[in-house]
């Protein structure tokens, strides 16, 4: 029986793999139609006439032929089915200002169980947040301002049939910091380690810690003004987030490394973006030399990029929302705007948000799409979260039903298509999509966020587990994979030994930016993972980036100045939009994120108050 089941098993599968593409698809279509009408046109001959139960038993095939047509019609709609012919289900819960209170019915048929996974060892959960109990919540608040006009006439496409989130009321007020709370180590003022000042920094600024210096920058809670403009309630905002839009935002990022000269930099990044954008609110990547080929690692990969249109896009959008513009508030209210209203037209049915330029199987295509969708959805959950605006909601839960979806449920990664097998670099987009998914209200099951875990843990490598390799058991580890990966364990809050975390930093260490060939993508997580350590690598490492960054940046470029070009790694394929982008979201690390340890320190220091 055990080698009946197998083989049966084997050929299952092998039939799933070659009927789950659009090729299969189109042919056993033609094939149907063919038959179709012959059978039709038989019936009609003097054949035909003449044989009433032959007749009858032609037109049964046929209908049973359209039946089975329709049947596997429906299966192979969503796009980047799993090869494997896996399923799988997915439930998030949603913080929503409208919603009423569900019963234990609805919770059930909500939350399905995940099935077709393999057996999961028990293990601390990870520190992201769980969803509130329902006792615990009180009446919500009324809802805030919703998108700008030309926004509202957008019509979100349906949820599918098979997905029924789990809306749950907001937290009160005086619970909302308590909740927080608990999401962080806790680590009181004495404990912290001192941030030295960079060099050139006057001594008037250099205070003894992060909280000394938000005391200082901060008007006391009694006598602050109220902000001009509050779009929405302060203990709404992420933690992280807050320093994006407070008053006096430089002066408090300096001891973090910024100077007016990073600050300088980045708005005329943002400027010159902002001129960059389409009509139709998109970042066209080909325009700006998207696709270009680099071989980069020796490899050919086809024009990848030529069609990246809402990678660019959520690329872009992410370097102004981390410089506190949104749609709601800003200089660049409406590019914003614009951009957003871009990705949710842009959105498949499925959930997908690479877009309709990116259907097809050709390697340009399936080499960009998912992280095209993965930055996509990155870029709208930070702007949900920093606005809960509703008319974001339906995309961004679209989203995040695809990317669930599309994880790899044995090895817990992400590829190209649905259900591959998992590699680094395309984990570290969605992984932060997820992160800040969950920061925006939604609640990612807790068993998708036990298989990133183990995914990290296959690709790491090195004496103590602190290096890592593109894919799990798979090469050497490299600069770029151990960044992104001690960045994703840093921001996401999965653990990390010290010295794990010394291994980490030494690798980093031996290139920093210009030492060897430029490569923003590196410099990226490599920033965001340094950032979060506070330490003296990570002072080195910023002085390496910023004398880097701006003495690249181009005093004018197609009449206009601010840009970088594409590095001759990666760049080449994501064009200058990528590359500014990249660039930009690297000069706004100070604020982008606060580090994990001071985050409430920063953000609550009697007060909090928006830029005006």
């Amino acid at each position: 029986m055990w080698v009946i089941s197998s083989v049966f098993d084997s050929v299952y599968r092998a039939w799933a793999y070659v009927t789950h593409g659009r090729t299969f698809a189109v042919v056993l279509g033609i094939g149907f139609a063919l038959l179709a009408i012959t059978l039709l046109i038989a019936s009609r001959t003097r054949w035909g006439q003449a044989k009433p139960l032959t007749k009858c038993v032609v037109l049964s095939i046929l209908a049973h032929v359209w039946l089975l047509m329709y049947a596997y019609g429906t299966r192979v709609i969503l796009p980047q089915g799993d090869p494997h012919g896996r399923e799988q289900a997915m439930a998030i819960s949603m913080d929503n200002s409208l919603a009423e209170p569900l019963d234990e019915a609805m919770l059930d048929e909500a939350m399905p169980a995940v099935s077709d996974q393999a057996p999961i060892d028990p293990e601390p959960l990870p520190a992201w947040e769980e969803p509130v109990p329902l006792n615990e919540l009180a009446r919500p608040e009324p809802p805030q301002p919703s998108l700008a006009a030309h926004l509202k006439t957008i019509t979100a496409p349906p949820l599918l049939e098979d997905f029924k989130p789990t809306l749950l009321p907001s937290l009160p007020a005086e619970l909302a910091g308590e909740a927080d709370a608990t999401q962080l180590p806790q680590v009181p003022e004495q404990a912290l380690a001192p941030v030295l000042p960079p060099p050139g920094m006057p001594s008037s600024v250099a205070m003894q810690s992060v909280a000394d210096l938000a005391s200082a920058v901060f008007p006391p809670a009694s006598s602050s003004p109220p902000p001009t403009r509050q779009p929405l309630a302060a203990e709404k905002i992420p933690e992280e987030y807050k320093l994006r839009q407070a008053q006096n935002r430089l002066q408090i990022a300096m001891p973090f490394g910024a100077d007016a000269d990073s600050e300088a930099a980045v708005e005329a990044g943002l400027l010159w973006l902002a001129k960059a954008q389409s009509p139709d609110g998109s970042w066209n990547a080909k325009r700006f030399g998207g696709g270009t080929e680099t071989q980069a690692l020796g490899e050919h990969r086809h024009e990848t990029g030529d069609r990246a249109d809402t990678g660019v896009s959520g690329l872009a959008l992410l370097a102004f929302l981390s410089a506190g513009h949104t749609h709601r508030e800003g200089d660049h209210q409406l590019v914003v705007e614009r951009g957003l209203s871009y990705l949710i037209e842009a959105q498949m049915p499925s959930g997908d948000l690479s877009g309709p330029k990116q259907i097809g199987q050709e390697p340009s295509v399936m080499n960009a799409r998912m992280y095209c969708h993965g930055i996509a959805t990155l870029a709208l959950a930070e702007a949900y979260a920093m606005t809960h605006d509703e008319q974001l909601q339906p995309t961004l839960i679209k989203a995040a039903q695809f990317t669930i979806n599309a994880q790899d449920v044995r090895g817990g990664g992400w590829r190209y298509r649905a259900g591959d097998s998992g590699d680094l670099s395309q984990f570290g987009w969605q992984a932060m999509a997820l992160r800040s998914i969950e920061r925006s209200g939604i609640a990612v099951p807790i068993e998708v966020k036990r298989r990133m875990q183990r995914f990290l843990d296959s690709c790491a490598t090195g004496t103590s587990g602190g290096l890592a390799r593109y894919q799990p058991a798979q090469g050497p580890a490299t600069e770029t994979m151990t960044a992104e990966a001690l960045a994703c364990r840093l921001l996401i809050g999965f653990p990390l030994s010290a010295a794990a975390q010394r291994e980490a930093k030494s690798m980093i260490m031996s290139q920093l930016p210009g030492a060897k060939q430029d490569n923003v993508y590196y410099w990226y997580y490599a920033t965001l993972a340094l950032f979060q350590l506070q330490d003296a690598d990570w002072m080195r490492w910023n002085q390496a980036l910023k004398q880097r960054l701006l003495t690249t940046q181009l005093p004018a470029y197609d009449g206009q100045s601010g840009s970088w070009d594409p590095d001759p790694l990666w760049g080449g394929y994501g064009g200058r939009v990528y590359s500014t982008a990249m660039s930009c979201l690297c000069l706004e690390v100070y604020y982008r994120y606060l580090p994990m340890y001071q985050q409430s320190n920063v953000a609550s220091a009697a007060g909090y108050s928006q830029r005006k």
